[in-house]
């Protein structure tokens, strides 16, 4: 999704394990910063003290800080910069919407370059016919889905919650989950092909437009290099441009919510729902966190979200029914259930509608109980809301993740619940929340995603992004080390659950433990091709344990 967060959902991360002092660029580092503004622009090079640590975050944690920020606006530029950057022995961490909550883009040297790609925002073709487009890697999930959507298109995975800000460079590069997920996947099974900057300022076309005469309608046509550059963090090099699969538009949406009374129950009914891929997201929140999102929600968000569920009904009286059914619930989505179980389905025509949300009702069986179904309604009549990087009371929070086989959840379930009741007394302790989301994401896989939430000081990137979501900023607490440390202690804790019961990751930055113990030839291999495209290792060195 990855994350969920309140009314208006959010992905949640965040926590600065460490702090690294200023590094102010000076001596050679002025002379080839003078020379990367000639060649691309003064506007392309920031060495601004604030805006240099800002872009030292991410939503959790903290790298050191850049000699620089390079924000071009062309491709061209961003080749010329590349070469030039790395010749001069500069490390090169490629940066999207700065979403990650995985140390995905953070420099861990004292000479690096932040490369912020979102000045590169075009939509370069849209192909109606033929079903794909391409688009610059700043583009935003939300500027794409906009385009498209007078069209009647989308993207087959058309983006995380946080797509409002998140860029498809980003999503492509490091994995997203949620909207057409429970079908299609993640993101990098929409791509069809990548124009990818290598060190020396070339350009590697992944797809069969790397031929003249062809344009990128289709993904497999030999050995498949566009997977090999998904989901690679950068390690491979930087994504310019991104063509993407793209479908028709449903007609029509609508949504069926049901309470759970156990982890068994509601694992069975969304792998049905999945197996069978009878709707496009199935997300799951606990109890807790349901309570704390519907509680965040003020009158003027709440008259704001019933307006959008209103609008995008296919007709007033059935956005009329569908808000007083929202009124009628008020925050009651739960009462004693453990979980709430939300599924979104679409179809060309209400006839076929009808049809799907009958199968839905029939696949989860009598003994399902329904809920107002405000939450995927809510989902779909404002899929990219801002979203801010604090919880609503400010309290920071942190989201780890796991895909996991269905048939395998429970156990992973158990597992991380033992863990946890290891903690109880520590987490009261420190007043320090776990609450948990899960989503589908293809028909044989669920997201497992436990939440921290505690109470610390915010970061400049906090700071920055609170007021840009925000109208009215929460507040921010006293530093807490102890919280922290207590989180990072069952951070690395779950994250060997995860690799134990054979998980997955979307995100993996440097969190995740892709090489640990992998097949001897595969290692050999991912670390030729890094050492074959990028020889000197420039480009985001570290990501993925590379």
């Amino acid at each position: 999704m990855i994350g969920f967060l309140r009314g208006e959902l959010r992905a949640g991360e965040v926590t600065i394990a460490r702090q690294h002092p200023l590094d102010s660029p000076q001596g050679s580092d002025d002379a080839l910063l003078a020379e990367l503004c000639q060649q691309c622009g003064d506007e392309s090079v920031i060495t601004d003290d604030a805006e240099r640590v800002f872009f030292a975050h991410d939503v959790y944690a903290a790298g050191s800080t850049p000699i620089a920020v390079f924000r071009p606006d062309t491709v061209e530029a961003l080749a010329a910069g590349i070469a030039l950057l790395a010749k001069a022995d500069v490390a090169l961490f490629p940066r999207g919407g700065g979403m990650s909550y995985t140390d995905g883009f953070l420099a861990h040297t004292n000479r690096s370059v932040a490369i912020d790609t979102r000045g590169l925002n075009r939509i370069v073709a849209v192909n109606e016919t033929d079903l794909w487009a391409t688009v610059e890697a700043g583009v935003t999930w939300a500027q794409l889905d906009a385009d498209l959507a007078p069209r009647g298109l989308r993207a087959r995975f058309w983006g995380p919650m946080s797509g409002l800000t998140a860029t498809i460079g980003g999503g492509m590069s490091h994995g997203a989950a949620t909207f057409g997920s429970a079908k299609v996947g993640g993101s990098g099974n929409a791509a069809l092909g990548f124009d990818i900057i290598l060190p020396d300022g070339s350009i590697l076309k992944s797809g069969v437009d790397g031929q003249p005469g062809h344009d990128p309608f289709f993904r497999n046509y030999g050995p498949d290099l566009t997977g090999l550059f998904a989901h690679d963090g950068g390690a491979f090099g930087i994504k310019a441009r991104i063509t993407l699969a793209l479908e028709p538009r449903p007609a029509l949406i609508d949504g069926i919510s049901v309470a759970f009374m156990d982890f068994e129950t509601m694992l069975q009914a969304v792998r049905k729902i999945s197996r069978d891929g009878l709707a496009s997201e199935v997300v799951v929140t606990d109890a807790a966190l349901m309570a704390m999102n519907a509680g965040a929600l003020t009158v003027s968000a709440s008259l704001a979200l019933a307006w959008r569920v209103f609008a995008s009904a296919r007709n007033p009286l059935i956005g009329l029914s569908r808000i007083i059914r929202m009124a009628v619930a008020g925050k009651r989505f739960f009462g004693n259930a453990a979980f709430g179980a939300h599924f979104v389905i679409e179809a060309a025509d209400a006839a076929r509608l009808r049809l799907g949300l009958e199968d839905v009702r029939r696949a989860l069986g009598p003994s399902a109980v329904e809920m107002a179904n405000t939450m995927p309604l809510a989902l779909r009549a404002h899929p990219f809301p801002p979203l801010p990087v604090t919880a609503a009371d400010g309290r920071r929070l942190l989201a780890l993740h796991g895909l996991v086989p269905f048939s395998r959840a429970q156990e992973l379930d158990q597992k991380v619940k033992l863990a946890l009741s290891g903690h109880e007394q520590a987490l009261a302790a420190r007043d320090i929340a776990v609450m948990f989301v899960f989503a589908t994401v293809g028909t044989n896989a669920l997201l497992y995603e436990p939440f921290f939430y505690w109470k610390d000081s915010h970061t400049p990137f906090h700071r920055r992004r609170l007021g840009e979501a925000m109208e009215n900023q929460p507040p921010s607490y006293e530093d807490n080390p102890e919280a922290r440390a207590l989180i990072e202690t069952i951070k690395s804790e779950l994250v060997d659950i995860f690799y134990a019961t054979g998980c997955v990751h979307l995100q993996i930055g440097r969190v995740y433990p892709l090489m640990r113990d992998r097949n001897a030839p595969a290692t050999d291999l991912l670390r030729g091709i890094r050492k074959q495209l990028d020889p000197d290792c420039r480009m985001n060195p570290g990501v993925l344990g590379l």
